[in-house]
């Protein structure tokens, strides 16, 4: 079917079969709307019309062809109309992947934000590990992946940095570090060296992570293999445990201040 012939003939229609008043309402003149009408007849091959009778009336192909035509136009419209939303971002759909530590603490943050100001976008979220959300966005199954700066990958990925974090060492509430230097009114904490804890037992992620990768360069820097009490992939996981003194993190400042448990975090060099 042919747009413009079905908007012709639905004006016919709307003008009670009177092809003056609907020539007029489509600033067209009777003979073009006459000819629209019958180049839609001979396409179909039908009548559309009962021309035996002032006014016209539709046939009963022809009241199919209207029928038809009106669910066309309809479904045309509200397209244009979705098509007009997503451009001014006030309809649509975006998913993004990151790994579900990362989602616990960044999403309570951003969403909420994102939301207010475009709240007719639908957000899916897929959780999962870092290859998977690689693999998920390579084949246009997620619009983008939050993950680490540097992560190992041979995917042929476009990246944008989002924000810098600050890594905390996280201890036990009476572990002897956690302490306070006063200057003035000001309390700062005290900076501590990574060297002062070499007899300490930590807990740290598995090979093949992004940060494991950070921890080989800082104990590298500080002169000495680390005393691994614990190993797990959920920074969380790791936060929880330093809180009830399996040991000592090195998290995300995110995952430090985003948790049920709490505990004290320092900057260290």
């Amino acid at each position: 079917m042919e747009i413009r012939q079905m908007r012709y003939i639905l004006a016919v229609v709307e003008n009670g079969g009177i092809l003056s008043n609907a020539a007029r309402a489509l600033y067209i003149s009777q003979p073009s709307l006459s000819q629209a009408i019958q180049r839609a007849e001979a396409s179909w091959g039908i009548k559309i019309f009962d021309r035996s009778t002032i006014p016209m009336r539709l046939t009963q192909a022809g009241q199919s062809y209207v029928e038809a035509a009106r669910a066309i136009l309809d479904t045309q419209q509200q397209l244009r109309r979705k098509i007009e939303d997503m451009s001014d971002l006030k309809r649509g759909y975006v998913a993004i992947g990151l790994s579900q530590v990362r989602g616990t603490f960044l999403l309570p943050r951003i969403l909420p934000v994102f939301r207010e100001r475009y709240p007719g976008i639908e957000v899916d979220v897929q959780e999962n590990a870092i290859p998977v959300l690689e693999d998920l966005v390579m084949k246009g199954k997620v619009d983008l992946i939050i993950i680490n700066e540097g992560y190992p990958t041979d995917k042929p990925l476009v990246w944008e940095p989002l924000q810098e974090e600050e890594l905390l060492l996280a201890l036990r509430p009476d572990h002897p570090f956690v302490e306070k230097i006063v200057h003035g009114s000001e309390e700062q904490t005290r900076l501590i060296d990574l060297v002062e804890l070499k007899e300490e037992p930590f807990i740290l992620t598995r090979p093949g992570q992004r940060l494991y990768a950070v921890y080989e360069a800082l104990f590298a820097d500080a002169g000495f293999v680390p005393n691994v009490a614990m190993r797990t992939v959920n920074m969380q996981t790791a936060r929880n445990m330093a809180a009830v003194g399996y040991g000592i993190a090195i998290i995300p400042e995110g995952v430090a201040n985003f948790s049920e448990k709490e505990l004290p975090v320092r900057p260290f060099s």
